[in-house]
């Protein structure tokens, strides 16, 4: 006749520690939810700058001609990127594309992507 198999004193230590454990651990995930705090929300933080020149998005900058304060209403362009778009055109005489504007350093094609439909050369072609 075969014997039922039995669990003796250190199997059902062992069986309550584990349950103690599971338990414990339910616990202390359950309480380290907030469940009463509200949703997380996401936000932007924007800089200004001091002088800030607003132009509304729909004109478009001539690279041509445009002066320190427009052109740093561009994406990416700062006064001193703006400044050596000035000097380059003064020293090159202008530009003849709006691609022409990756010649100067600084000046790669993210900016010019992020700009091109802002950009113009003398008599407003893009």
């Amino acid at each position: 006749m075969k014997e039922k198999a039995r669990f003796g004193r250190t199997e059902w230590l062992l069986l309550a520690l584990f349950a103690v454990f599971i338990a414990a651990t339910a616990f202390v995930a359950v309480t380290k939810m907030d469940v009463h705090a509200p949703p997380v929300q996401s936000y932007t933080v924007t800089a200004q700058r001091e002088a800030e020149v607003t132009v509304p998005e729909n004109v478009l900058v001539d690279i041509n001609t445009a002066d320190v304060e427009a052109l740093t209403t561009l994406d990416g362009i700062g006064e001193a990127l703006a400044q050596r778009i000035i000097d380059y055109r003064t020293e090159h005489g202008g530009f003849e594309t709006v691609e022409g504007l990756c010649e100067v350093k600084g000046i790669g094609e993210a900016v010019l992507a992020a700009n091109r439909e802002r950009l113009c050369v003398e008599g407003g072609t893009k």
